[in-house]
């Protein structure tokens, strides 16, 4: 009986397929450590017994001598699969390794390209606030008469990045949260406050309702 020694190559092999193997050759150096017991206990029974001028036990002897070759045969062949493990889990980590990193580096590129959309977005952004306070201008200027009650100048554009960061807030479902807000995405949506044009036509209507000359006197 000889122990199969021909291995694959490591690189071949998985560190599954390498445990695989240890455990199918330690159920069989277990099976024939019990056939070993079992001999070993069969022998000096066997020599009592014998009365003749032969040697006893000859053929068990030989099984037994057998046997131990055999397992270490099988012993070895464990110690080689060990040492391979040990590499191929080596190998196995440092490629997890490579991929792990390989993946932030793809990710990184994506952070990289959606920060370049968001610059993008955020230069049309001040292009749309800086018409918008251009036009809150204009139309300041363009007011005759008393200011009524309640309405102050400039207050759309004044306060036009408050409003931006509230609209975001509520845009993103509260993930975008600016400093210094308390109230709730769900709060800020059903009172109206991030609605940029709603504000921007209140401030109009105020601005306009119940205009009147100065008086002369």
């Amino acid at each position: 009986m000889k122990a199969d020694r021909k291995l694959e190559a490591i690189e071949t092999l998985t560190s599954a397929q390498i445990r695989e193997r240890i455990q199918t050759v330690e159920r069989q150096i277990a099976a024939k450590q019990v056939e070993r017991e079992a001999l070993e206990e069969r022998i000096p029974a066997i020599l009592a017994e014998h009365t003749g001028s032969d040697l006893a036990a000859v053929k068990e002897r030989r099984e037994l001598r057998d046997l131990e070759s055999y397992l270490g045969d099988l012993s070895r062949t464990r110690s080689v699969l060990e040492a391979q493990l040990s590499e191929a889990n080596e190998r196995e980590a440092a490629e997890a390794f490579a991929a792990k990193v390989a993946e932030s580096k793809r990710l990184g590129g994506v952070i990289a390209e959606r920060a370049k959309v968001l610059q993008h977005a955020l230069v049309q952004v001040w292009a749309a606030a800086g018409a918008l306070r251009e036009a809150d201008l204009q139309f300041v200027s363009s007011l005759a008469g008393a200011d009524p009650s309640g309405f102050e100048r400039w207050a759309l554009s004044a306060t036009t990045m408050r409003r931006i960061e509230c609209a975001l807030y509520v845009l993103s479902e509260g993930q975008l949260r600016p400093k210094g807000m308390f109230d709730s995405a769900h709060e800020m949506r059903e009172s109206g406050r991030h609605d940029i044009a709603r504000a921007a036509d209140d401030y109009v209507s105020l601005a306009l309702r119940g205009r009147k000359p100065f008086r002369t006197l």
